[in-house]
C-alpha cells in the first residue's frame, strides 16, 4: 500500500484572528439600549425615581460600583440614591458609547455621581474640564465646592490658583461672600503671592467691612495669620491701630511693636512662620544675551519688594539662539528662539527651569514659524501666527503643558499675522496686529470651548509688533510699527463695551514692544532704534496717567526679554 504524503490537519495549525467590527459590535449595544432591547436590569435614580432599563453585562464592565452590588441575577430593580435622571441618562450614555457631554451647569451632579458610582475616567474628564475653567471670578467658590466633596486634587489647584492672583480676588465678589474658614486656609499659606503684608491686612479689612456686624469677631482669628513681623512699625500705628480698636487686637498689635522695638525677645513673640516672608516671586526677569557670539545667558532679577535688581548667569544651554519671547508658567520659563541649524535658521521652544536650573527642549512644532504670538492658557502653551520664511501665517498650535509630548493645531485666526500682540484674559485668547501691508488690521479672540475666532473693534491704526497686556481688567496696546513707521501710540480696550480709548503715550519710539502686568501698573521694555540705550524698561501707572524710566541698558546687551514671575 502507498505511503500517503499528509499535509498538517487544521487541528494542527493556529493562527491569530484580528477582529475589526468592533466598533459595530459596541454601536449595536448602544442601539439596543436606545431601544431598550435585551436590558436585564432597571437603574433608578433617587432624586427623582426616574427609571431606565440597562444590560447587567455591559454595566459590571464598566465599574466597581456596578460590579459590587449587581452580580446577583436575582437583582433585577436597583435605585441609586443621590442621582437625578438627567445625569443618571448621561453617565450611562457615556459607559455605552465612552463620549460625555459636560457644561456648567451639569459638571456637578455628573462629578458627584461618578465619584459615587466609581467611574474614574468621568471624574477625571470633569476635574480636566473645571481645572481648565479656573479663573479670578470662580476660583473661590470651585475651592470650596471641592473641599466639601473631597476632590481634593482639583481643591488644591483651586485654591493655589487664588493664592498665586490674591492681589487680584480680594477685588472680586465671590472674596467678599467668602467663608471665615476658608479665608482662613487662604491667609496662612506661605505662597500667598502678594509685594507686601500691607496686602494682606487690606484684604482682610475688606473682607470684614462686607459685614462689619457679623464679622468683627472673626478678627482675632483673622489676624492670627497676617505676619506682624513684616509690617513696618509705622504701618501698625498708622493703619493696623486705628481700623482694630478692639482691645483684644490691640493686644495683637502691642506683641507686634514689642517685636520691632525688642530684637532680643522675639523668638517669645510670634512663631517663627510668622516672622518669614511669604513664598513670593512677584519678581521681572530681564534676559540679555544668550546666542553663541553672547554667551552666557544674562538674568537680571528685579525684586519687586525691594525694588533692587541682581543678575544671575544662567547656564549655557547646548542648542544656542536667539530669544525672542518668553513667559513664566509654574517655575519654568519658556522661551521662543531661534537657532542656526546647517545654516538654516530653525525656531523652537526651549524650557528652564528656575528651580534645577536645568534646561530642557520641547517637542517640535508642526508648522515653520518665526516672530510669533506666545501666551499660555487653560493649561496649554500657544505659538499664534508669526512668519515662515516666506509668508505671515495666521495658524495657531498648543502644546498640553502636563503631557508635553506634541504641538496640536487649532482653528486659525481669521487673519495672518507676523509679531502679533496676543494676551489671555478670562479663559480667551485675544490676538491683535496688521497684515504686512498694513492694508487691514484685526483684533480678534480666540475661544478654546468652541475652537473658534470671532472679531472685535479693532484699534484706530494697524500696526503690527504690539505689545498687549491686561492691567485690571484693562487691555493695553503699546507701540509697534505702522505704515509710517514706529508707533508711540497706547491705547486702552474695555472689554465690557467693546471700545478702545487713546491714552497719553510714553513719547519714546517703540518696537518690539514687550509687557507685563506689574503692581497694578503696566511695566514696558522697549527695543530702541535710536539713541546711547539699546532697551529702556518702563512704567506706566493707569492711576495717574504717568510713564517713568526704570532702567535702562547700553548698547552691547544683546536681545532682551522681560517676564514676569
Amino acid at each position: 500500500m502507498p505511503k500517503l504524503d499528509l499535509k498538517p490537519s487544521l487541528s494542527e495549525k493556529t493562527a491569530t484572528v484580528k477582529c475589526e467590527n468592533r466598533k459595530e459590535t459596541f454601536s449595536k449595544m448602544k442601539t439596543f439600549f436606545d431601544d431598550q432591547r435585551f436590558c436585564d436590569v432597571d437603574l433608578i435614580a433617587g432624586l427623582d425615581n426616574f427609571r431606565i432599563s440597562a444590560h447587567r453585562i455591559i454595566l459590571l464592565a464598566a465599574s466597581e460600583y456596578f460590579l459590587e452590588v449587581l452580580q446577583d441575577p436575582e437583582v433585577t430593580d436597583f435605585v441609586i440614591a443621590g442621582v437625578n435622571g438627567e445625569t443618571l441618562k448621561i453617565l450611562l450614555n457615556f459607559i455605552y458609547t465612552t463620549t460625555i457631554e459636560i457644561s456648567s451647569e451639569t459638571i456637578h451632579d455628573i462629578m458627584n455621581a461618578s465619584s459615587f458610582l466609581k467611574l474614574s475616567n468621568i471624574e477625571a474628564e470633569c476635574s480636566q474640564y473645571l481645572s481648565e475653567s479656573i479663573e479670578l471670578s470662580n476660583c473661590l467658590s470651585l475651592a470650596a465646592t471641592c473641599k466639601k466633596n473631597n476632590y481634593n486634587k482639583l481643591f488644591e489647584r483651586a485654591i493655589m490658583y487664588a493664592a498665586r492672583n490674591f492681589v487680584h480676588i480680594i477685588e472680586e465678589e465671590e472674596f467678599l461672600e467668602l467663608d471665615v474658614e476658608y479665608l482662613r486656609q487662604l491667609l496662612k499659606r506661605d505662597d500667598l503671592c502678594v509685594r507686601s503684608e500691607e496686602e494682606v491686612f487690606h484684604g482682610i479689612m475688606r473682607w470684614i467691612a462686607h459685614d462689619k456686624p457679623g464679622r468683627e469677631c472673626h478678627c482675632l482669628k483673622l489676624l492670627s495669620h497676617l505676619r506682624f513681623p513684616l509690617l513696618t512699625p509705622e504701618f501698625i500705628v498708622t493703619e493696623v491701630s486705628d481700623a482694630l480698636p478692639a482691645p483684644e487686637c490691640q493686644a495683637v498689635i502691642m506683641k507686634a511693636l514689642k517685636w520691632h522695638m525688642s530684637p532680643a525677645n522675639r523668638s517669645s513673640l510670634f512663631e517663627e512662620a510668622l516672622c518669614k516672608p511669604r513664598n513670593q516671586r512677584g519678581e521681572v526677569i530681564l534676559l540679555k544675551g544668550g546666542t553663541e557670539e553672547e554667551v552666557p545667558l544674562i538674568a537680571d532679577v528685579l525684586d519687586l519688594i525691594t525694588g533692587n535688581w541682581h543678575s544671575q548667569e544662567w547656564p549655557i544651554n547646548e542648542v544656542c539662539g536667539w530669544y525672542t519671547n518668553g513667559i513664566h508658567i509654574e517655575g519654568k520659563v519658556f522661551l521662543a528662539c531661534t537657532v542656526d541649524v546647517n545654516n538654516t535658521e530653525v525656531s523652537c521652544v526651549q524650557c528652564f527651569n528656575l528651580t534645577t536650573k536645568e534646561w530642557s527642549n520641547l517637542p517640535k512644532m508642526t508648522k515653520r514659524r518665526f516672530s510669533f504670538g506666545m501666551v499660555e492658557l487653560n493649561g496649554h502653551l500657544y505659538a499664534v501666527g508669526g512668519h515662515n520664511g516666506s509668508i505671515n501665517l495666521c495658524s495657531v498650535e498648543r502644546l498640553d503643558l502636563n503631557s508635553l509630548t506634541k504641538w496640536q493645531e487649532v482653528t486659525p485666526m481669521l487673519m495672518e499675522r507676523s509679531q502679533p500682540g496676543v494676551v489671555a484674559f478670562n479663559g480667551l485668547l485675544y490676538a491683535f496686529g496688521s497684515n504686512s501691508d498694513f492694508e487691514h488690521t484685526t483684533f480678534e479672540f480666540y475661544d478654546p470651548q468652541t475652537n473658534t475666532w470671532a472679531e472685535l473693534t479693532p484699534p484706530s491704526e494697524a500696526r503690527i509688533g504690539v505689545g498687549l497686556c491686561v492691567v485690571k481688567g484693562l487691555l493695553y496696546a503699546v507701540g509697534g510699527f505702522t505704515n509710517n513707521g514706529i508707533c508711540t501710540m497706547v491705547e486702552r480696550y474695555d472689554f465690557q463695551t467693546d471700545s478702545w480709548t487713546e491714552i497719553s503715550p510714553s513719547g519714546l519710539y517703540q518696537q518690539y514692544i514687550q509687557c507685563i502686568s506689574w503692581k497694578n501698573r503696566l511695566l514696558l521694555l522697549v527695543d530702541m532704534a535710536e539713541g546711547d540705550f539699546k532697551h529702556i524698561i518702563e512704567e506706566y501707572n493707569p492711576e495717574t496717567n504717568e510713564w517713568r524710566t526704570i532702567q535702562s541698558f547700553a548698547k552691547d546687551h544683546g536681545t532682551a526679554i522681560l517676564i514676569s514671575i
